[in-house]
């Protein structure tokens, strides 16, 4: 369940800050938000791009703007350990009654620090993965596309109500074929996310593979998925996105159509 509600977590996040989690901010978080936002050290983040999110309806569909998102970050070098942790330390400082009264107060810096270090490159990877077979499509946007189809729309204020559901215990009957969850895509994020935390990933091995079938788990990697991140390293950037999250959930913020997935085959 922990891993479920982690992943539920992100994909919130990734769809945009929605009405509800804005006003609840205090005006200093905001204000250190807009800080960060706009500081040229977090272009690794292409945080501009997410502007389609902010400014979209409610309920338009947030595929297309997380699509453009994740291209221009894919395509930007990754962030520094070092200005990760300046973000970190910045937003805790400028954030801390916010994050307190979220109940993300367990943690001690240098902890939280370490878990972003930790947990970012792998996010980035597995955001970045694409399909070769369907003309090199990221894996985010292709999954959310298939679950967009079954379910009908998918907008920031339905995926927020989705993940409220789940994380407060409750499995929604979303009809979702295992055709559209079962994928090359997402197999290879569950392979990627196995390699590196295997201690949380196999709390939902044997549930994945009753859906999927144990050849999903072998720990193998289908061909058809390519990584697109640019590898290189910014000497300057930051986290710009830990904004209203446990920091595990919000640093995997890019993995949007996995965390739905996974939500819902755990």
């Amino acid at each position: 369940m922990l891993f479920t509600k982690n992943f539920a977590v992100s994909a919130v996040v990734a769809a945009g800050v929605s009405s509800a989690i804005a006003q609840s901010i205090s005006s200093q978080c905001q204000t250190t938000l807009v800080t960060l936002v706009t500081s040229p050290e977090a272009q690794c983040l292409s945080p501009e791009t997410l502007a389609g999110l902010v400014v979209s309806s409610p309920n338009s569909s947030v595929v297309e703007p997380i699509n453009n998102w994740l291209g221009n970050l894919c395509s930007q070098a990754s962030c520094s350990n070092t200005t990760l942790a300046t973000l970190v330390t910045n937003l805790t400082a400028g954030c801390q009654s916010d994050l307190q009264s979220f109940g993300f107060s367990n943690n001690s810096l240098d902890e939280v620090i370490q878990i972003v270090q930790e947990v970012y490159p792998v996010a980035r990877q597995v955001a970045c993965l694409a399909d070769s077979s369907n003309n090199n499509t990221l894996c985010v946007t292709e999954t959310l596309n298939n679950i967009q189809q079954a379910t009908g729309t998918l907008s920031i204020d339905n995926l927020e109500s989705l993940i409220t559901q789940i994380m407060g215990g409750s499995l929604p009957s979303l009809n979702i074929p295992e055709s559209a969850l079962c994928t090359d895509c997402t197999q290879a994020a569950f392979e990627i996310l196995d390699q590196s935390f295997t201690s949380v990933v196999n709390q939902t091995s044997s549930t994945v593979s009753s859906v999927c079938g144990t050849g999903f788990t072998d720990g193998s990697m289908p061909p058809t998925v390519v990584e697109t991140a640019n590898n290189s390293t910014a000497s300057n950037a930051a986290m710009a996105l830990s904004a209203s999250g446990p920091v595990f959930g919000v640093t995997l913020s890019s993995l949007a159509a996995v965390s739905v997935a996974f939500a819902v085959l755990a």
